[in-house]
């Protein structure tokens, strides 16, 4: 059994693009006896809006099918202009990243899944 951190932009309960992909392999890897946590932002995709449920808030921490989730806020907005694009990079890094430190040093392995740029050398750092 693997003590295994997963680090994703998106995870159910967006439901197109990469958060199906991922939310299946982590519950796959559950399944198969493994100790699975995800970091990730609140749901926002496709739409590009944070879900009502989420609001409010800068952390979740949530289990879905048994995977312990946890997730941070993140700027996004409808339209994006290189400003947005730049703050919503910063926030996906910059607000799980101390949930990454704190999960890390008990997993034995970090499976960070379609980073943003900062969050590859955040992930490049922790390693």
């Amino acid at each position: 059994m693997k003590r295994i951190v997963v680090w994703s932009p998106n995870y159910a309960p967006d439901l197109t693009g990469i958060p199906p992909l991922v939310t299946d392999a982590a519950e796959w890897l559950l399944r198969r006896g493994h100790s699975v946590r995800v970091v990730t932002t609140v749901p926002h995709y496709p739409e590009r809006r944070i879900d009502r449920a989420y609001r409010g808030r800068l952390w979740w921490r949530e289990t879905r099918n048994g995977v312990d989730v946890a997730r941070s806020w993140l700027y996004i907005r409808p339209g994006e202009s290189f400003r947005d694009k730049a703050l919503y990079e910063a926030t996906v890094a910059g607000l799980a990243l101390p949930r990454v430190l704190t999960w890390i040093r008990d997993a034995e392995l970090l499976v960070c899944v379609v980073p943003t740029l900062g969050a590859a050398a955040a992930a490049a750092a922790v390693r």
